[in-house]
């Protein structure tokens, strides 16, 4: 019974040396934003109507923890031009405000990068929005 207590005392050593060994390993590296990105996605209208659309954006990093942001986007209806401030929030996550100066929309934006893609979730003050993935160009 007691070398059973004395092995069983050394687990949680030994789950905390794998932890730590493994979970560095598992966290995720900090992204740097910055650069073109360009890809597609679907544009919501506040009347509800969806429209696909191909984007290109360039991220320019202004401190240690925010970008700026100037997309163009194209529909077969026209394009835009969109403009962002984002702070990271996460090794790989970055939240802020977006603004459209043609249709004087704005509203907040929400972006996952993973490898070499990134997710962005529109979501404007008037109903619209829109989710893109866009790869670095």
């Amino acid at each position: 019974m007691t070398a059973i207590v004395a092995r069983s005392a050394g687990l949680p050593y030994l789950f905390l040396l794998v932890l730590t060994t493994f979970g560095s390993a598992l966290a995720a590296e900090p992204v740097n934003l910055a650069g073109s990105w360009s890809g597609g996605g679907l544009v919501r209208y506040p009347s509800g109507a969806k429209e696909t659309a191909r984007c290109h954006a360039t991220f320019k990093q202004r401190s240690s923890s925010s970008y700026g942001m100037l997309a163009r986007c194209a529909t077969a209806a026209g394009s835009v031009e969109q403009t962002a401030a984002l702070r990271q929030v996460a090794p790989n996550r970055f939240t802020g405000s977006f603004k459209n100066s043609d249709y004087g929309v704005s509203g907040s934006i929400s972006i996952t990068v993973r490898g070499s893609s990134l997710d962005a979730s529109l979501s404007g003050d008037n109903g619209s929005g829109g989710e893109f993935r866009l790869n670095k160009s």
